[in-house]
């Protein structure tokens, strides 16, 4: 169980024009609240700022706004506001008297570092706590790296800056927020993003993420990074009368066990998710054992051909993984069960077209489809990924390792480490 924040309630602060809460999973240490520009990222980060750190936030230094009449909500007044934050059983509340912040509670609350891309890589000659950053670049030291690094880059430089300095200063007892920093950066970029934040989770009560940027978001979703591990809040399109309205994204595979035992069952939704899920998990594996997929102008393959090429490998993959009793608790002392995706494979070869043939096309043959089939395409593509994907950190086997691949935490393994059609 993390140390981190575990509740946020605010009313009538900056976006909250009515009152939200948010309650975030102490079984994770990451956080991520996606949402797209203008729906309350920064409201519910300026809040956090307003009770631990006692500052405007976002506001703080900016000489155009003032705190009296910027932090209130749209009608409200100084007076009016209230952050309620609840960390390890604690709770302080933060008001505004219109000139400062006032924060109530049994002793400090807790110690939170927030890195905002406003300030990414800025520097302050005035600033006694301020950085001098030099780089190495194309054989010239003493480089400024804002002179010549790519927009992602120093976006990302930044980022291992503020870590690199937030650890020591904390001494590993502080929640991390980062607050919007990446605008945009490409895939190889995100995944090493990505595996950097879950390192580094470990060394901080907690790891809030904001962002707009639906591709990272998706990454954890759809089994390209460790999805078990992050909590999903999704922020809903802000108005001054419904306020920020949010819920808890689920992972896709969680998405569609929910699809499959609702009543009535929705086949659609069902095998559209069920595909898209599917071609996620043979995406990886084509990928990972470098199979041969039919080329094509825009890279994208059908779900027909990813099965094709990933039944070559039906027979070579053998996956080693913790024994689990009922309660999906490892057993003990601990076992190992090794799994074949043999029969998976074969059998979604054959179930497979109900994604077309059900989720995205209206054709005759398609209502022909019996619901049971649907449902069975549905539980096998959930069976590959059950299969696939580590129960413990809730990662892939990807990682190189002697002979095979495994998952972040080395409990799931896949083997052979090369495959030869």
């Amino acid at each position: 169980m993390s140390k981190g924040i575990d509740r946020l309630s605010i009313r009538r602060f900056r976006g909250a024009t009515t009152s939200t809460e948010l309650q975030f999973d102490q079984s994770k240490l990451v956080a991520m609240i996606f949402g797209e520009n203008g729906s309350g990222k920064t409201t519910i980060i300026d809040a956090i700022d307003l009770v631990c750190n006692q500052t405007a936030g976002s506001l703080d230094g900016r000489s155009s706004t003032s705190a009296k009449d910027h932090l209130p909500a749209i009608g409200s007044v100084s007076a009016d506001i209230e952050v309620e934050l609840s960390c390890g059983g604690k709770i302080w509340t933060g008001t505004h008297s219109g000139r400062k912040a006032v924060v109530k509670g049994s002793n400090s609350p807790p110690q939170v570092h927030i890195l905002r891309r406003s300030r990414l890589l800025r520097m302050d000659e005035n600033q006694r706590a301020s950085l001098l950053q030099s780089g190495y670049f194309e054989g010239h030291s003493g480089v400024p790296p804002q002179a010549y690094f790519s927009e992602a880059h120093l976006d990302t430089f930044g980022f291992c800056l503020f870590l690199s300095l937030a650890r020591p200063q904390s001494g590993g007892d502080a929640v991390i927020i980062l607050d919007d920093v990446f605008s945009s950066v490409d895939q190889a970029h995100l995944a090493r993003i990505i595996d950097r934040l879950a390192d580094e989770s470990k060394f901080f009560n907690q790891i809030i993420i904001t962002t707009h940027y639906r591709q990272w978001r998706d990454r954890y979703r759809y089994l390209k990074g460790p999805g078990g591990s992050v909590d999903l809040i999704e922020l809903h399109g802000w108005s001054n009368q419904g306020g920020i309205r949010h819920h808890r994204t689920q992972l896709a595979a969680e998405e569609l066990a929910t699809l499959l035992q609702a009543d009535p069952f929705s086949r659609q939704a069902a095998a559209l998710q069920a595909g898209i899920l599917l071609e996620a998990a043979l995406d990886h594996l084509t990928l990972l054992y470098r199979c041969r997929v039919p080329r094509t102008v825009d890279g994208g393959y059908t779900i027909g051909e990813l099965c094709d090429a990933a039944s070559k490998l039906a027979r070579a993959i053998e996956i080693v993984r913790p024994t689990r009793g009922g309660d999906g608790v490892e057993k003990t002392p601990p076992e190992t069960e090794k799994m074949s995706l043999k029969t998976l494979l074969e059998a979604l070869a054959s179930t497979a077209f109900i994604r077309n043939s059900v989720g995205c096309h209206f054709n005759a043959s398609g209502a022909d489809i019996a619901d049971d089939d649907v449902r069975r395409f549905v539980q096998q593509t959930l069976d590959l990924v059950s299969v696939l994907v580590c129960a413990g950190c809730g990662e892939l086997a990807q990682r190189p390792k002697g002979t095979h691949y495994e998952c972040r935490c080395g409990k799931l393994q896949m083997a052979p480490l090369q495959f030869q059609s």
